[in-house]
Order: C-alpha cells, then structure tokens, then sequence
C-alpha cells in the first residue's frame, strides 16, 4: 500500500473534470476527511457499493468529511450524471481516466476506496466493495 502526501504533481495539483463542467484537485478538499471512491458504471461490485455511499454522505452530511466519487473510464459527463441519478447520488464525482487512477492511486481494480486524512496524506486503500459501517470506523480514526 502506498502511504504518502497528495502532493506530488500526480495527486493533490492534478486537476480533474468535475460533472458541472468545471475542474477540480483534491488539494481543494484539505482540512476535510475525504474517502475518495474509484469506480465504474460497469463494475457490478461497484453498483452494489453505492448505497453504502449514500448512505454515509448522509452520515457525515455536517462533518469536515467528503465523500468523492471518481468515475473512472465511466463514459461522458451526461452518462455518468444519469447513472449516479439512478442511484440516489448527491455527494461530489469527478472524472478519471485508468491511467491517471493508477500513476495517482496505484489503483489495482474497482471499486477501491482511498482514505485522505485533513492534511491531504493518504493513510488507507481498501480494495472492494465497502460498508457504510466498516467505512465509518475509517473515518472516525481519522478526523480529530
């Protein structure tokens, strides 16, 4: 597992499409808890996770906590914004290709969950489908 700060070129300044046209960096999220989830409209595991996801931007709804999906190789931004209406999804997804989800995440297969502490390192990288539950203790351990 990767363990480091989001602030190499690759990470924190990378610069990626959000669903409202514009651009965003994870370095914009620093002094929240960010559970970043990679994923795709065609992974099945994926589709199976994102009602633990909703359900935990609920949770965190009023905490220093962001709930980011990544939307990786996962069509135009018309396609991703339907797929993610299906589902209930309000919480922030920006747009990646598999190769920047690698070189950033070293990301191995989908979903995988990457757990940013408020100062930007990366302290845990979950391969697979995760629990609202198992999801809420990561956090916790995180936020001070």
């Amino acid at each position: 597992m990767r363990r480091g700060a989001l602030g190499c070129e690759t990470g924190a300044r990378r610069r990626l499409p959000t669903l409202d046209g514009g651009e965003a960096s994870l370095r914009d999220l620093r002094g929240s808890v960010v559970v970043a989830n990679l994923w795709g409209t065609r992974c099945l595991p994926c589709r199976d996770e994102l009602p633990e996801l909703v359900e935990l931007a609920r949770i965190y709804a009023d905490r220093p906590v962001v709930i980011l999906g990544l939307a990786v190789d996962s069509g135009d931004i018309d396609e991703i914004r339907a797929f993610l209406e299906d589902f209930g999804v309000e919480y922030p997804n920006w747009m990646m290709g598999m190769d920047d989800a690698v070189a950033t995440f070293g990301a191995v297969g989908f979903p995988t969950t990457v757990m940013v502490d408020a100062e930007g390192w990366i302290r845990k990288e979950l391969l697979g489908p995760q629990t609202a539950a198992s999801l809420t203790e990561e956090i916790e351990a995180l936020l001070p």
